[in-house]
This record gives C-alpha cells, sequence and structure tokens, in this order.
C-alpha cells in the first residue's frame, strides 16, 4: 500500500494485524471499506506458488473480518518490481495492498541498479505474513539422494544440469548462484515468473533442481517426482524432520 498520513497510516497497521490474527478489526475509519468496493492484494508471483497461496489466506480472511470482497491479482515479473511499482502508483486509501516476500524491498534495490519504487517512501508495512527457510529441491530423475551426490553428479555432466528460479534477482536465484559459487559447478539457470511455474518443469523433469519454500517444496515433493535434498537454515525444521540442513552434509 502505498504511504498514506494520519489516520489512514494507523488504520493499515491495526488492519493487518487484526487481518492475520482473526480479531475484529479498530473502529479508526467509519466509512472504510466502502460498500461494494472490493480490497485489491497485489501478488508479484504466478497464481499457485507459496506467496500467492499465503495472499489467499490473508484475502479470505481479510475479507471476512472486514464484510467485503478481497481480491488476489497477480502481476508476476521483473523480480515482484512489476507489482510493488503498480501498488507504489496507487491511491492511498487502502483497497490496492501488496503481499510480497522481504526481497522486494530489502533485497532488489541492492541487486537491481534501478527500483521503480522506493521501498521507505512509497510503502507502510502492515504485518508479516509468514517466514520459513528455502530449501533445495530435485527432480527423482537425477540419480542422487544428498547434496555431496548432486554436486558430483552436475560436475560429471557441465552444461547438461539447470536449475529453476522464482525469477532473475529473487532469492531463489541468488541461493541458486551462491551455491553455484560454492561448490564450483556449473549449472545452467531458469528463470520463471513465479515459484508454481517452476515447481512444474521441476515435476516435469524439465529443470533439474531449485530452491524453493518449504511449504510450496512439501507439495512438489508430494507427486512422487520431486524429493527434498537439504534446508537453507541453521537447523532442521518441524515440517521436515528428516531433511538434513546444509551444515550437516558437509
Amino acid at each position: 500500500m502505498r504511504k498514506p498520513h494520519g489516520t489512514r497510516r494507523a488504520f493499515g497497521s491495526a488492519l493487518g494485524a487484526a487481518a492475520l490474527l482473526g480479531l475484529a478489526p479498530l473502529a479508526l475509519a467509519q466509512d472504510f471499506p466502502v460498500r461494494g468496493k472490493p480490497i485489491r492484494i497485489v501478488v508479484g508471483f504466478t497464481a499457485g506458488g507459496g506467496t500467492d497461496a499465503q495472499a489467499r489466506i490473508v484475502a479470505q480472511k481479510l475479507g471476512e473480518v472486514l464484510d467485503t470482497s478481497v481480491i488476489v491479482d497477480n502481476k508476476p515479473g521483473a523480480s515482484t518490481m512489476l507489482a510493488a511499482n503498480e501498488v507504489s502508483r496507487a491511491q492511498p486509501d487502502g483497497y490496492t495492498l501488496l503481499y510480497a516476500p522481504s526481497s522486494t524491498m530489502a533485497q532488489n534495490p541492492h541487486t537491481f541498479a534501478q527500483v521503480p519504487y522506493d521501498p521507505f517512501k512509497d510503502f507502510t508495512a502492515i504485518s508479516m505474513g509468514g517466514r520459513g527457510p528455502l530449501v533445495l529441491s530435485l527432480s527423482t530423475s537425477v540419480p542422487v539422494n544428498n547434496v555431496k551426490e548432486l554436486v558430483a553428479y552436475v560436475k560429471a555432466h557441465p552444461d547438461k544440469v539447470s536449475y529453476a528460479s522464482f525469477g532473475a534477482g529473487t532469492s531463489s536465484h541468488i541461493y541458486g548462484e551462491a551455491f553455484v559459487k560454492k561448490t564450483g559447478i556449473d549449472a545452467v539457470h531458469i528463470p520463471y515468473k513465479g515459484g508454481s511455474d517452476a515447481a512444474k518443469d521441476l515435476i516435469g523433469g524439465r529443470v533439474q533442481y531449485m530452491f524453493d519454500s518449504a511449504s510450496s517444496a512439501i507439495i512438489t515433493a508430494s507427486t512422487g517426482k520431486v524429493k527434498i535434498l537439504a534446508v537453507a537454515a541453521n537447523a532442521r525444521i518441524a515440517a521436515l524432520p528428516d531433511v538434513p540442513t546444509f551444515a550437516e552434509q558437509g
């Protein structure tokens, strides 16, 4: 949401907390929302990915709390900058919100030479929607079972292995490049406009691996076509207790 002033700013913060926690909104703006005027949540990825799924949960709860229509509008591309730019130019009236990963505000300004919005001047943070590490997901078409075996496999097949990402400059891409540099492998980066499109090609074996959110990776792994090799965190996570961290695998 573009940065509003006065009571609008206070209402935005209170509303975000109320929506996510399932509480009744504080009566800070009696005329909001106007009946029949929908609230739009813009997401910078294609439908079906982890960020999109979270946004739809928020939209449903927000609609229940405010008794109004809340829609999710997917605007993928340019590492979420297309979506962020659109929201930054919207009227600061609370009807246009942005649901995005932290990289949109904290990472993009340092990754790209030109960013069409100012994270500090154009937006007001409402609430954190969720948090969690990325994991390394692998197509089962690759005959390996751990990170060391994957590195050896890629080195034995130079220019034959590709990895997917949510898009150029996204956290998925940066983790992928860091993995390439750290291990000295030669893998081809294939950027997508969101995690769902990348996951489809991972399931289909058209790309060999990707760094994905844990929640999305669990879903793709349930197809039997993808396995999760490692968690990019300091410790194992409750959702994947049997998947070791990178540190555990040396």
